[in-house]
């Protein structure tokens, strides 16, 4: 994430792109800041759960803004091993899959690269860094749909529940 990560800078800069490219109205934008400032979710959340932006549209500029790579499905794959200590159902609920890949840290595909209180989440239970990487829900949905092997139904201190 940026240095400097805050909700309103981050709002603007998302509205501002999205009116440039041209992936949303005038007075949609307007709607969805109306909305988020009304509820105090993220403006980026408001826009998908309106319906105003289609997900594979938004992501490439969400995750541009918070400097996050976005996955190209073809060239990932999960770490069964990590998605068992997570477990399924954590995994599935949050859509987010944990891929494999060097270095010490974890690199978890998610839907929503701005959701840092879940990357810190995994991060603090695992003791290990989280790096997210933006992906669709349909990229994430085909990599859980690559664990084949049951998974591990408790017992490690290290699951995250």
């Amino acid at each position: 994430m940026p240095d400097g990560f805050t909700a309103q800078p981050f709002a603007d800069q998302l509205l501002e792109r999205i009116a440039t490219e041209g992936l949303v109205d005038g007075r949609a934008l307007d709607r969805a800041r109306a909305v988020a400032a009304e509820d105090g979710q993220r403006v980026d959340r408001i826009l998908l759960r309106l319906g105003l932006i289609e997900e594979a549209d938004l992501l490439p500029v969400l995750c541009e803004i918070l400097a996050v790579d976005l996955l190209d499905g073809t060239a990932a794959h999960i770490d069964a091993d990590l998605a068992r200590v997570l477990t399924l159902p954590y995994i599935s609920a949050r859509v987010i899959a944990p891929l494999t890949g060097p270095g010490p840290n974890i690199r978890i595909a998610t839907t929503d690269p701005g959701n840092i209180a879940l990357f810190e989440e995994i991060g603090f239970h695992l003791d290990r860094l989280v790096v997210p990487v933006g992906a669709t829900t349909a990229t994430i949905r085909k990599l859980l749909a690559e664990l084949e092997a049951p998974q591990a139904t408790g017992g490690s201190d290290a699951q995250v529940q």
